[in-house]
C-alpha cells in the first residue's frame, strides 16, 4: 500500500506537459489502433470508411496515424487556445513526420522483405507517433512566431489533406501506394 501511495504522490509532481504527451500517446495509438479494424467492425459503414482503413494499401494506413492526430488536435485547442506558442506549427510538424515516417520504414524495410512484417508495422506506428511528438515539442520551442495568415494556410492545407483522405477512400489514385496488395482493389468497393 505505501508503494501505491509513493507512485500517486510522485505522479503530482511530475510535469504537465509530460503527463499531457503520455495522454496523447495512449489516445494517438489507441484510436489509430481501433481504425484499423472500425470500417470491417462497422459492417463496412461508409461513413467509418472515411476515417478507418477500408484496406491494406499504405495510403489508408496513414489514417490511423492522420485521423487520431486531427481528433486530439482538435481537443488540445479547444482546452489551451492561444496559450501555446507555435502549436498549430508543433501540430504540422508532427503529424507531417509522422506520416513520412511510415511511408520510409515501410518501403524501405518491404523492398528488402518483399512482404510486410506485421510486428514491424506495429513497431513502426508506434515509433511515427513517439517521433511526432517529439517533432511537436521542437517545434513548439522554435522562437519563430507564424503570423495569421501562416497559420491560417496551415490550416487550409489540413483540410484539404482531410478531404483528399475522405475522397480517396471511394475513388483514389490507380497507384501502388493506394492499393490493396492483398485483394489487388483500390479503395471502397461499392456494391452496385
Amino acid at each position: 500500500m505505501e508503494k501505491a501511495s509513493r507512485f500517486a504522490v510522485s505522479l503530482r509532481h511530475l510535469p504537465t506537459q509530460f503527463i499531457l504527451r503520455i495522454a496523447s500517446f495512449i489516445f494517438l495509438w489507441g484510436v489509430g489502433a481501433l481504425l484499423h479494424f472500425a470500417y470491417h467492425w462497422s459492417s463496412q459503414n461508409l461513413l467509418i470508411g472515411m476515417f478507418g482503413c477500408v484496406n491494406e494499401s499504405v495510403w489508408e494506413h496513414l489514417k490511423m496515424v492522420f485521423w487520431p492526430w486531427v481528433f486530439w488536435s482538435l481537443g488540445e485547442y479547444s482546452v489551451c487556445k492561444t496559450q501555446i506558442h507555435n502549436f498549430i506549427l508543433g501540430k504540422i510538424a508532427q503529424v507531417t513526420l509522422s506520416c513520412f515516417f511510415v511511408i520510409a520504414v515501410f518501403y524501405s524495410y518491404t523492398f528488402f522483405t518483399q512482404k510486410s512484417i506485421f510486428a514491424v508495422d506495429i513497431l513502426t506506428f508506434s515509433s511515427a507517433i513517439a517521433l511526432g511528438q517529439l517533432a511537436d515539442i521542437k517545434a513548439r520551442r522554435i522562437k519563430l512566431t507564424p503570423d495569421y495568415y501562416w497559420n491560417t494556410a496551415m490550416v487550409c492545407i489540413v483540410a484539404l489533406v482531410c478531404t483528399a483522405f475522405m475522397t480517396f477512400t471511394f475513388d483514389p489514385p490507380r497507384t501502388a501506394f493506394f492499393q490493396d496488395p492483398v485483394t489487388g482493389s483500390y479503395g471502397v468497393t461499392l456494391k452496385r
